[in-house]
């Protein structure tokens, strides 16, 4: 409900006298300002506002402030008992996962018995089982393979511009001189003392026969061939009926290392018969001595560092115990399903479905720690207690590092010590954080309500989600939060870089390395709660412009990312803004708000656009580009959100819930979509992609976001230095009177949160890298730069792409331990304890892509739907929605079409005459081609479970957008399509299941690709140890290329952001080469290309020389009229200093209006001299 004037008052006195007062005293206290006042108009407004007051025995007093005292007395009282009371969060249920297990294990066999076989061992097929089956088939050697067209085609056109790198395709190989596999193998190191092993290889062959009913059919013969090998004889076969067993040895430096290969040797012939093809292959190799038991050895080569690589040194540490035995030919190996240690193993086996079960990563459980409680934070009155309670955190950490320290690892030593050395350092500085937070009253105050930020936030978005489900609207939510270990230490780790701001650990850039769905976005948003909430208990007794302004800029690199990031966000927002609204004189009068800053194609650029945009929606109209809805549901009670909802008039843009009874109904919504606003609002939190910072230096207001503004509008917001605006508005249109007023100039932004790390890779990096440059030197203030934080869950080389991109220092939290499966705050759990996430490596040789997709796709959604018979809906969700994860475009769009001919008329095949058959009514797509007002609409869908009493999503269609962002819970179901071309990108996207549920992943290997054969046949050994092999990514911000892509960009928005004179669009003719910045200008360049660049950094200065010199002839020949840009509404005949990659006018300068406007990347070919001499 919206204050009056008197409310506002009375507000004010009970929050100065935080007992209360009696209805008297509270009367006279109003009427020392308004004599007029009544003692009945005071108690009609007390009862009028009862969410905001509460009467207490005779006294009046603040609600808030009374239930704070009545958490605080509860809080002390489980302190002083040391009795923990237990959080409602354990207290419920915890998913049982063996009924998940047992849906996941079903489907995993079905599809393979549809693909491989058999059923049974002498099972009987009706039709030719080369037909019936798509893999797992020798044939005679040397049988041709006929070559198939396998190009999908895009079901519509796709702009270049809009495809992200990896949509824009694969490399592919010709398919020249094919052949049909007549042969598998495998190549395995073996012990020096022995001399014999037992070899067995099993396979089938299909024999014509008839039915019961007299019908052609196929009965299968099982088949084995067994023999002793005698390893001094170094090579040697066995062959019974033209199934052949070759084997040799080869000395290497690591002893005997022993091929063996099962080979078809029938005779090729145009048409092969059925009784010549060996199907289900298998060889087997171990032991027949009981005196090596355990006869190979690990053929692990560790990395030689020759590139000084200091990742390669901590994964040889981190990945010490993780052995490779062998290595598969046309198929992939498995050592595990007998008894084998570390280093060696006693029985090796082929296998053409290879399997691997990640370990789910459990977080660290300290049930006796309190100081998790987010309520026990948020109400601790004093502060010797907090340090009481988050001590152990650290006396706990330091006793792991002891344990750590003390293990004997000799060819290890050197590492292990540095690893040891990080982890105690992050200990001292979370140390550090808790006697801060225990020694400062106003730190410990803003740790405190960051903590109530979070507890409501927590709380609010789970009750809003309920509803969300449901509609059923529960009673207000029990307050309820916890912390997991790593979340509060990170915060604790970067308290000292807010305190002291001149501290040396300001300047570091800290990575929070974390896996996929761990509670990275829960740890760096509590950081920004924290931060917004020193900013204002410092700044509120010296005004607004001490305490406002943007506090928090978070980038993401996809607007799918930034969509889904901001609306959850702004439920942290939703709860900043109503604690303080409880409690202004504290936390002052300006909004806590958020913004979101994208593409003109996501969200519009001005008031006039939005208004259009809104009017074009209320009428029913569907809007492509520039819609401003983007939050689809009220972030604080999970009411649906339309475009009824938002309005844009007057330059002023508002969202309100419908929900009569939510607090932003008569309060607005805190939330911006519109650049104009943002621009005005200077929001808290402001949200967007990295891409958008290429306006810099096309639009001057965006430096109102950096604090360059003098004036305040109670109507509109906060003006920027230079700007026009008027003195005072009339009220109109409900819109009351209102001010503008000077303030001083904002404080700028103090934290920068850079999501996705990995993303920030390559040309696109290298750009981010630049620019840069303005957003440090921006949100610089007093020589204080502001702090940068970053998360990933896929890195390496992190040290040398934060110092090109942030030129800082970079930490990583949490630091590794000395093995891959335990940094203290998370470790790897047993399957059998928590089911992983699996994965399954299918391998279809001679099949088309075509083909293999309908068959493994119409297979898992016939196989679910006919499982209903044996579970629940509840059991069989997570799998009932298949994501099908593409690397290109072009392969996505021939699948569409599969989808809805070739794969529904395979279910109509498979279906069961009992259970009947699926039918696919529902298949999204989340590609760049999919339009920006679609995305929220469909992750709302994704939601969707079969118990929701609404359809959900049968196929999910996505290319590596999906990659980051989505985070449903729900699902669990993947089948890629050929091997990312990076395994960050494999990691990334195949986490997006099984992220609650045991995930399923099945990886379809193109046979034409020698790296996906590669990646199968040896998929245990990379899934053992898959972030190890995470590549390296590259920035080069300040090489020749970069700078003369972009450096004239930078420095006309340094000066165009910073320079009041040259801000508007018509100002670029006021330059000159007397201007007061240019020096400062220069020097922050030049010294961070010469930290950045170590080699090609001579020219910058000189370069820097050329452009100013360029803008000052182009302002002397044109003095009276010269514009940075020309836009639609222009005169084309007006000069103008830039333009755009897709604008063609003489004289302009081309400057990026996208970091992606790059060269693509190109193949490079090594020559050899020689042989090109030949």
């Amino acid at each position: 409900m919206k204050l009056t004037p008197i409310s506002k008052k009375i507000q004010e006195i009970l929050i100065l006298n935080p007992e209360g007062l009696t209805i008297e005293t509270l009367t006279q206290t109003v009427q020392n300002v308004n004599s007029h006042i009544k003692t009945e108009q005071v108690e009609r407004t007390l009862e009028t506002y009862s969410e905001l007051f509460i009467k207490s025995v005779s006294r009046w007093r603040i609600r808030s402030i009374a239930e704070n005292e009545m958490y605080s007395a509860e809080v002390m009282n489980i302190i002083d008992s040391n009795n923990k009371e237990i959080d409602p969060l354990e207290k419920t249920k915890e998913i049982s996962s063996h009924e998940y297990e047992m849906v996941r294990n079903e489907l995993e066999k079905r599809l393979l018995h549809n693909l491989i076989g058999p059923v049974e061992e002498k099972e009987i097929l009706l039709e030719r089982p080369n037909v019936y089956y798509l893999g797992g088939m020798l044939y005679p050697a040397n049988s041709e393979l006929q070559i198939v067209d396998d190009n999908f085609e895009m079901e519509s056109e796709t702009k270049e511009d809009d495809r992200t790198d990896d949509e824009k395709g694969f490399e592919e190989e010709p398919q020249v001189n094919r052949y049909y596999p007549s042969s598998i193998g495998l190549t395995c190191n073996l012990t020096s003392e022995l001399e014999s092993l037992m070899v067995t290889c099993k396979y089938g062959i299909y024999v014509e026969t008839k039915d019961e009913n007299g019908k052609k059919a196929y009965v299968r013969e099982p088949k084995i061939l067994c023999q002793e090998i005698i390893i001094a004889e170094q090579k040697g076969e066995f062959i019974e009926n033209k199934a052949q067993c070759k084997w040799f040895v080869r000395n290497n430096k690591n002893g005997n290392a022993l091929t063996i290969f099962f080979v078809n040797r029938f005779p090729a012939s145009h048409d092969v018969p059925i009784e010549q093809i060996f199907y289900q292959p298998e060889i087997t190799v171990e032991s027949n001595n009981n005196l090596v038991k355990y006869p190979f050895v690990k053929r692990n080569i560790e990395l030689l560092n020759i590139l000084d690589d200091s990742d390669v040194d901590s994964n040889n540490l981190l990945y010490r115990d993780v052995a490779e035995f062998a290595v598969g030919h046309g198929c992939a190996v498995d050592w595990r399903e007998s008894d084998y240690n570390h280093g060696k193993a006693c029985r090796i086996k082929t296998t053409l479905t290879p399997s691997y079960e990640v370990p789910a990563v459990q977080h660290l459980e300290l049930p006796d720690l309190i100081g998790l409680d987010m309520k026990v934070l948020a109400y601790i009155k004093r502060q010797e207690r907090l340090k009481e309670i988050l001590t152990p955190l650290v006396e706990n950490y330091n006793s792991w590092i002891k344990k750590n320290k003390s293990i004997k690892l000799e060819k290890y030593n050197e590492q292990q010590q540095k690893h040891m050395e990080i982890c105690q350092e992050a200990s001292d500085r979370i140390m550090d954080g808790i006697e801060i937070l225990s020694s400062d009253a106003e730190v410990f105050e803003a740790f405190k309500f960051a903590n109530e930020i979070m507890l409501y936030q927590r709380s609010y978005s789970q009750w809003a989600a309920r509803y969300r489900n449901t509609k059923i609207r529960d009673a207000e939510p029990v307050l309820q939060g916890k912390w997991r270990p790593f979340q509060l230490a990170f915060i604790l780790l970067n308290v000292k870089s807010f305190y002291n701001p001149a501290d040396k650990e300001r300047n570091l850039a800290e990575l929070l390395w974390f896996p996929t769905g761990g509670g990275k976005t829960e740890a760096y948003l509590g950081l920004a709660a924290f931060v917004m909430a020193l900013r204002r208990i410092r700044g509120n007794k010296q005004g607004i412009s001490a305490y406002a302004g943007t506090t928090v800029l978070m980038r993401y690199t996809l607007r799918l990312l930034t969509i889904q990031q901001f609306q959850r966000a702004s439920s942290l927002i939703c709860a900043a803004e109503f604690l303080r609204s409880r409690n202004p004189i504290k936390w002052g009068e300006e909004k806590f708000s958020i913004g979101l800053w994208v593409g003109g194609g996501t969200t519009p650029n001005t008031f006039m656009e939005a208004k259009e945009v809104l009017a074009d929606l209320k009428r029913g109209k569907r809007v492509f580009d520039g819609n401003p809805v983007q939050l689809h549901h009220c972030p604080w009670c999970g009411e649906e959100l339309s475009a009824q909802n938002y309005f844009a008039d007057k330059e002023v843009f508002k969202i309100i819930c419908p929900n009569l009874n939510c607090h932003f109904s008569t309060n607005i919504i805190p939330a911006y979509t519109v650049d104009e606003a943002i621009y005005y609002q200077c929001p808290s939190i402001l949200i967007g992609t990295v891409d958008k910072f290429a306006r810099l230096p096309w639009n001057g207001d965006i430096a109102s976001m950096f604090g360059h503004v003098d004036r305040y509008c109670q109507r509109h917001g906060f003006i920027r230095k230079g700007d026009d605006h008027e003195d005072s508005h009339l009220a109109a249109n409900g819109f009351l009177k209102s001010m503008t007023f000077e303030i001083q100039q904002l404080l700028p932004p103090e934290l920068i949160i850079q999501d996705e790390l990995h993303l920030i890779s390559g040309p696109l990096g290298s750009m981010v890298g630049l620019y840069e440059t303005v957003v440090d030197f921006l949100s610089t203030w007093n020589g204080v730069r502001p702090k940068v934080v970053a998360s990933t869950a896929t890195i390496r080389r992190s040290d040398e792409q934060m110092k090109g991109v942030f030129n800082r220092t970079v930490k990583q939290f949490p630091p590794s331990g000395i093995n891959s499966d335990d940094s203290f705050f998370s470790y790897a759990v047993s399957k059998d304890e928590i089911p992983g996430r699996k994965y399954v490596g299918l391998f279809l040789p001679g099949a088309s892509g075509k083909t293999s997709l309908v068959r493994i796709y119409a297979a898992l959604l016939q196989a679910v739907y006919e499982l209903k018979s044996k579970f629940s809906d509840e059991h069989l969700d997570p799998y009932w929605t298949l994501v099908g994860y593409f690397n290109s475009l072009r392969e996505l769009g021939g699948t569409v079409r599969l989808i809805e001919d070739d794969i529904d008329d395979r279910i109509r095949y498979l279906k069961d005459k009992i259970s009947g058959r699926r039918y696919i009514n529902n298949t999204e797509e989340l590609t760049s081609r999919i339009p920006a007002t679609d995305i929220p609409k469909i992750l709302s869908k994704l939601e969707q479970t079969l118990a929701s009493g609404k359809s959900p999503v049968d196929v999910l269609l996505a290319t590596n957008m999906i990659s980051v962002g989505v985070d449903i819970d729900r699902l669990g179901l993947m089948a890629v399509t050929g091997q990312p071309k990076g395994t960050s990108e494999y990691i990334q996207a195949t986490s997006r299941v099984g992220r609650k549920y045991p995930g399923l992943v099945f990886v379809l290997y193109n046979w034409s690709r020698p790296r996906d054969i590669s990646h199968y046949e040896q998929f245990i050994s990379y899934h053992s140890k898959l972030y190890s092999y995470v590549e390296a990514t590259s920035v080069t911000p300040y090489s020749y290329r970069a700078r003369d892509k972009a450096l004239a960009a930078i420095v006309i928005g340094m000066l165009r952001q910073i320079d009041d004179s040259l801000f508007r669009n018509s100002y670029a003719k006021n330059f000159n080469d007397q201007n007061q910045y240019i020096q400062r200008i220069k020097a922050t360049i030049i010294d961070r290309c010469k930290q950045v660049e170590l080699v090609d950094n001579k020219n910058i200065e000189e370069e820097i020389d050329d452009i100013l010199g360029w803008w000052m002839k182009k302002s002397e020949e044109h003095a009276s009229l010269l514009d940075y840009a020309q836009y639609k509404f222009s005169k084309k005949d007006t000069p103008v200093l830039l333009r755009g990659i897709n604008q063609d006018i003489p004289g302009a300068r081309l400057v990026p209006d996208s970091l992606r406007d790059v060269e693509a990347e190109v193949k490079v070919y090594y020559l050899d001299l020689e042989e090109e001499a030949n």
